[in-house]
């Protein structure tokens, strides 16, 4: 329930929600604490498959999402996409050799 979890945790943590556009029609709001982004809420309900459960992904700003890729892959992880361009950046999701995922974006300064 994206409204319902925008609520909760704007009221929880000292942020401000505010909406930021993606460029198609997903919903996507940033947590801001003193007026920076420290957090983001995507309402991926429509693109995930049934019974998958909320999670968080954690992001990590690079300077290159191409160069992080390869390095990834060459220190035993994986790229599970390929880079995509965005608003936000330019993006992809990786895999740990312990098989944490996590994003690397580069781009726009988040």
């Amino acid at each position: 329930d994206f409204d319902a979890d925008g609520a909760y945790y704007s009221a929880v943590l000292p942020a401000e929600l505010t909406d930021m556009p993606m460029g198609d029609d997903a919903r996507y709001s940033t947590l801001n604490i003193n007026g920076e982004p420290q957090a983001g809420i995507i309402d991926a309900a429509s693109t995930q498959p049934a019974g998958v459960l909320n999670q968080w992904l954690l992001y990590f700003i690079a300077d290159d999402t191409d160069a992080a890729l390869v390095t990834a892959g060459e220190n035993a992880g994986a790229a599970l996409s390929q880079p995509v361009d965005s608003p936000q950046g330019r993006y992809a999701l990786l895999q740990d050799p312990s098989g944490a995922l996590f994003y690397v974006i580069s781009g726009a300064e988040m």
